[in-house]
């Protein structure tokens, strides 16, 4: 799993010295709900699109 845009943000608070903002704050939490959608999304949509390693059953 590969964030540059956490490590980015990071690095620049810390090494640099630059400060963090709130803009900083809502990219950490919409990526954050990202990864939290992307992982729990399917088993609990039931109207979501069948997954590529499901075979569709034709009738």
């Amino acid at each position: 799993l590969q964030m540059p845009e956490i490590t980015a943000a990071l690095v620049t608070a810390t090494l640099l010295g630059t400060s963090f903002t709130r803009w900083d704050a809502l990219g950490f939490g919409t990526i954050f709900a990202m990864l939290v959608l992307i992982s729990v999304g399917p088993k609990y949509c039931k109207n979501s699109a069948p997954s590529m390693s499901q075979k569709p059953e034709y009738k």
